[in-house]
């Protein structure tokens, strides 16, 4: 707007007016360019106001970020056809209020009037109103604080933690002195280990001006930054001193305790209301500290303790512990609050012994026992001194049993105290602790069972299909080879079943939804347990993704509906439900082994006949059933167990007998998305071959009939018995070695070690695994490495020869 001047220069009455205020004033173009500015500008700008009118806005005057934006907001909203807009600023210790208007300049052309208006009084007014507010703020919360504590330097520091919190200090600190006047112990919040060193110099005898003069007077000091800054105090280092401070002593009846400084980060002075709020802090601490005093010197003489009554009615009362006191005549003289809050029953619901005893212990024998006990512990023999302990089941008033621990001592006139802790939780995760260390420790000694068994599993079912081969169907040895298979067969389950609740099978996880995987087995499902049982799902819509092995998750839900099935011989109903869980730190802590994060729960109910606590804490154990001889080998929980345990996941049972039961399992979710296995195929007439392979097993009997199923396909075979011979086999031999097939576990050189050493050497390119359980050398917790090919034992002569295949067919 060339023109300005002239314009200016006829409405000279309204220039004059805008110069003549106190108020810095600009009037720019909407694109922030300054077109007039009146002098009162040097205010907010060191630039010369002459020379700023053509200059942008935001070049005049330095200013952080967030103040360039609220310029840049004005402007986008003043050129939006808003007629006014207001920004809030802070400069060089002021606050002001920009109000923008757009003003016509001509016919056609429209400028923007920026007015500052300096609201620091207010504002800061405002901050002093807010920062009074936070010490009331804190002063209520101190209040509650010094009831309750009664250790003086728990005292000190909570004290000068929450000043701090309260937003009203920059930093706080305190020292706390002997009867001798020595400093013994300092606390600090908001600046570091800048304490240690004031302690040092106090204790060397170089005293801080606050510290001098707070020791000389009665009233709180006002800190002035200048003095302690000349002193090189390590205080009033950082930015928590901007305000300066105020030290207080804490003396109470004579006695100083110490002396405690806030060191304010606000940038105006200490008011006298504020110096009020904080000396009665100070003599509030004083009087607390003074308190605790008294009562540790009371508590030193238990003789006072025990012959006041009052005194010991207060203790307690706020005691984290039950306490019960009872009459040599069998009734109740005092129950405590927290006795109540364990057990629900008060001392109108328990008035004698003989109520306790039959509302605490409903079972009869139970009853008996504890009373024959009872008979024994607290009989005529015992005198005033005598003590006993002792852990009981208890029935509370809600129908809930906890385990308590009793520890009572008989006083002179036959009264008993008896105080109880609530041990239940404790011992239910020393109990999971240990059943966690059972089923580790049979795991492995299943593991390690079927491993040996594996091997002779897999030479038996391997002879059996070579002798096959040579014998007709119409021989009758035939039929008799068919029955030993069958019966290799069904071993080799039960050892797939061990080696799955020893977590030692070899998993192939990828990324599912359990809605899918359910959905698709729902009429196996239901054909498995009958019509007379409804099967119910409730699916979660939005359920996350796990890595699991696909074959062995099915195995698990079939596992659990017929345990489910088998539960409910007259029907019932079967609800399999699936949801997103998050277990907390809370839930992990209270279950062993559990690690806190997302997880999906899946979970199968049924309305069967349930069972008891001893029964379910045993019902993952291998060969462990309920049910009648003949009809399961107690293995289908064990796998789910194991199954479970092996995916990182985690399995609880919930039953009550005639209650029905619940399995709930837990698996870590995933962000992947699903995705689908592929399957390599193989046709049953391209088993046979004609390249070189090496075969390496320590196992003689496996490595003999390796090769001999092997050469009957057409394959060379060469084989070793250990690493360090298949080395030396593989240098002598004078043609292609196409693969080797090794065992993993073998002594001296794992089977990995040997595949990397020949490929180095270059004397073979591919490899197969044979292994009768995981090892790490190819398994990453039960997890397949990728790109790794592997065959458990035992295996069948057909399934050999078809992995050959495919991992020679292989690119």
């Amino acid at each position: 707007m060339e023109n300005f001047e002239s314009i200016a220069s006829k409405e000279g009455f309204i220039k004059n007016v805008l110069e003549s205020l106190d108020e810095p004033v600009f009037i720019t173009d909407f694109s922030g360019k300054i077109l007039w500015n009146n002098t009162a500008v040097s205010g907010i700008s060191a630039e010369d106001p002459e020379k700023i009118p053509g200059r942008k806005l935001l070049e005049i005057f330095i200013q952080p970020d967030d103040m360039a934006s609220e310029w840049i907001s004005c402007l986008e909203k003043l050129s939006s056809g808003n007629d006014r807009c207001e920004a809030s600023q802070h400069l060089q210790g002021k606050y002001y209020t920009v109000k923008g208007s757009v003003i016509p300049a001509t016919e056609h052309e429209k400028v923007i009037l920026w007015r500052w208006v300096d609201i620091t009084g207010r504002v800061l007014s405002e901050i002093k109103a807010k920062h009074l507010k936070s010490i009331f703020g804190a002063i209520r919360e101190l209040n509650h604080i010094i009831t309750k504590e009664k250790n003086p330097e728990s005292l000190v520091r909570k004290v000068c933690e929450r000043l701090y919190e309260s937003g009203c200090s920059g930093h706080v600190w305190a020292i706390l002195v002997d009867g001798k006047g020595r400093a013994y112990e300092a606390f600090e919040v908001g600046s570091g280990k800048n304490i240690l060193r004031l302690r040092e110099s106090i204790e060397t005898g170089r005293i801080p001006p606050c510290v001098k003069d707070t020791f000389d007077n009665v009233e709180p000091v006002v800190l002035k930054r200048s003095s302690c800054e000349a002193f090189d105090c390590p205080m009033v280092k950082g930015n928590g001193f901007r305000g300066g401070g105020v030290s207080m002593k804490l003396e109470y009846s004579g006695r100083m305790w110490g002396f405690l400084t806030v060191c304010r980060a606000k940038e105006f002075g200490v008011t006298k209301e504020e110096l009020g709020l904080l000396k009665s802090v100070a003599e509030d601490v004083s009087f607390a500290l003074h308190s605790i005093n008294v009562e540790i010197e009371k508590e030193k003489s238990l003789e006072i303790l025990e012959k006041t009554e009052n005194m010991f009615r207060l203790l307690v009362e706020h005691s984290f512990f039950g306490l019960a006191i009872l009459k040599a005549d069998g009734t109740f003289e005092y129950l405590n609050p927290r006795f109540t809050e364990i057990t629900g029953y008060t001392i109108d619901e328990v008035p004698n012994r003989a109520a306790w005893f039959e509302l605490a212990f409903p079972d009869q024998n139970y009853k008996k026992e504890i009373l024959s006990s009872w008979r024994k512990v607290w009989g005529e023999d015992h005198g005033g001194g005598d003590t006993s302990e002792g852990t009981y089941r208890i029935r509370c008033k809600d129908g809930e049993y906890k385990i308590l621990r009793f520890r009572s001592v008989i006083l002179e006139d036959g009264r008993i105290i008896s105080s109880c802790e609530d041990i239940t939780e404790k011992e239910n995760l020393q109990l999971q602790l240990q059943q966690s260390q059972k089923m580790e420790a049979i795991g492995r000694l299943a593991g390690g069972i079927a491993h040996d068994f594996n091997n002779l599993l897999t030479t038996i079912l391997g002879m059996v299909d070579l002798l096959l081969m040579d014998i007709t169907e119409s021989d009758p040895k035939h039929r008799d080879l068919l029955e030993i298979r069958k019966a290799a067969k069904r071993a080799s389950h039960l050892t797939k079943q061990l080696l799955a609740f020893s977590r030692r099978q070899v998993l192939r996880p990828s990324v599912l939804n359990l809605n899918d995987v359910v959905a698709e087995m729902g009429k196996m499902l239901q054909r498995l347990i009958g019509e007379d049982i409804e099967l119910i799902t409730v699916f979660d819509e939005n359920l996350g993704n796990v890595m699991v092995d696909q074959s062995q998750i099915e195995q698990v839900i079939m596992n659990l509906v017929v345990n489910s099935r088998d539960a409910m011989p007259d029907g019932g109903k079967l609800i399999i439900e699936t949801a997103n869980v998050d277990l907390d730190e809370e839930y992990s802590e209270k279950h062993v082994g559990v690690k806190p994060g997302p997880y999906v729960m899946l979970a199968i109910t049924d309305t069967g006949l349930g069972m008891d606590e001893k029964t379910t804490s045993r019902i993952f154990e291998p060969f462990f059933t309920t049910k009648e001889k003949n009809k399961g080998t107690g293995l289908g929980l064990a796998m789910v167990y194991g199954i479970v345990k092996q995916s990182g996941g985690n399995v609880w049972v919930y039953s009550e007998p005639g209650k029905g039961t619940t399995f709930k399992i837990y698996l870590p979710r995933v962000s992947e998305t699903s995705s689908s296995v592929s399957t390599e195929t193989i046709r049953q007439d391209d088993l046979r071959g004609s390249e070189t392979i090496l075969v390496v097993e320590d196992d003689e009997m496996v490595r003999r009939l390796a090769r001999q199923m092997l050469s009957k396909a057409g394959y060379r075979v060469l084989d070793a018995g250990s690493g360090e011979e298949a080395i030396r086999i593989a240098r002598e031999n004078e043609g292609q070695i196409d693969l080797v097939i090794t065992d993993v576990v073998m002594p001296r050189m794992s089977g990995k070690e040997l595949t990397e050493k020949l490929k180095e050497m270059g004397l073979v390119t591919k490899a197969l695994y044979i292994s009768g359980y995981t090892d790490n050398a190819i398994v990453k917790h039960g997890i397949l490495e990728e790109g790794i090919e592997f065959i458990q034992k035992p295996f069948s002569m057909n399934v050999l020869l078809r992995k050959v295949r495919v991992v020679l067919e292989k690119d």
